[in-house]
């Protein structure tokens, strides 16, 4: 039999963008993209230029080289918009929906007991048995209960 541990918190927007970053970085496009779109490109590049050299402008390793370098500054390109350029804009899009619904700035009260996670606020409440969280997850500041591969509670 486990304790009831009650909490009564009121989230910010940096907690839901913290969350939604961690969330996001766990998936498989956000954390194998820029090296799958260097193999893309760079397998094009190289093909491309052996094609229209037809072998006579480029040997094998010169065509590898040229192909290289194009490659590796697209493949960086995407990693820095993903990473860095998009999370201004993230955090306006989380704020601008926080005003939109007085709900996201209201206190609440998360129960932890033997029947699951309970959370309530003013307005709602919901819950969530132990069997449908499928992984735990604990970082330097949340606790995540994952209820599907992408969705924490």
């Amino acid at each position: 039999m486990l304790e009831t541990v009650t909490l009564n918190v009121q989230f910010t927007r940096d907690d839901y963008l913290r969350v939604l970053r961690f969330m996001t970085s766990q998936s498989f496009i956000v954390k194998y993209g820029p090296p799958i779109a260097f193999a893309v490109l760079f397998l094009f590049i190289f093909g491309f230029i052996l094609f229209l050299s037809d072998g006579q402008l480029f040997s094998i390793p010169a065509a590898l080289l040229v192909s290289f370098f194009p490659a590796a500054v697209a493949s960086g390109a995407i990693y820095l918009v993903d990473r860095h350029v998009s999370a201004p804009f993230l955090k306006f899009s989380i704020g601008k929906q926080m005003k939109s619904n007085p709900l996201f700035e209201k206190e609440v009260t998360i129960t932890f007991d033997d029947g699951g996670i309970s959370t309530a606020t003013s307005h709602s409440s919901t819950s969530i048995n132990w069997e449908g969280i499928i992984r735990a997850v604990e970082t330097e500041t949340d606790f995540l209960f994952y209820t599907t591969n992408k969705f924490a509670y």
